[in-house]
């Protein structure tokens, strides 16, 4: 089984471990939340997507990352052929951009919104992993 597919195995899983987050969190009618403000969760939502990857023993190294021209943070991990990207696209779970986002009403993540890519060689991996 190729990487990507034995780490989209583990997509109901990662779609659990959101859906517990997305559930935890509490917005008012005007969007803000006493944990967040006015601001996403993708943050904590990388961080438990991160816990199960790790979790899983698939990965060599996984950190989170902070795609800063998008405002997303996910998932990367360092497999045996490549470097992946572990995520829930933002757009399930919240609307908004940059630091003003809301909960979408009645949200269920489910394992088909769990993304898989490759983004590059094992040679690529320091470009995510901060020293």
């Amino acid at each position: 089984m190729r990487v990507a597919a034995r780490l989209k195995a583990f997509a109901p899983e990662i779609a659990r471990a959101v859906q517990r987050v997305v559930d935890d969190w509490e917005q008012d009618e005007e969007g803000l939340s006493e944990e967040y403000g006015a601001g996403g969760i993708c943050d904590d939502v990388a961080e438990a997507i991160l816990d199960v990857v790790q979790g899983s023993g698939l990965a060599e190294e996984v950190v989170t990352y902070h795609w800063s021209d998008d405002n997303h943070t996910a998932v990367v991990a360092r497999m045996s052929d490549g470097v992946y990207e572990v995520d829930v696209p933002l757009d399930v779970y919240e609307t908004g951009s940059w630091y003003r986002y809301k909960k979408r009403p009645d949200v269920q993540v489910r394992a088909d919104d769990v993304t898989v890519v490759r983004l590059g060689s094992l040679d690529e991996w320091s470009s995510y992993v901060e020293e």
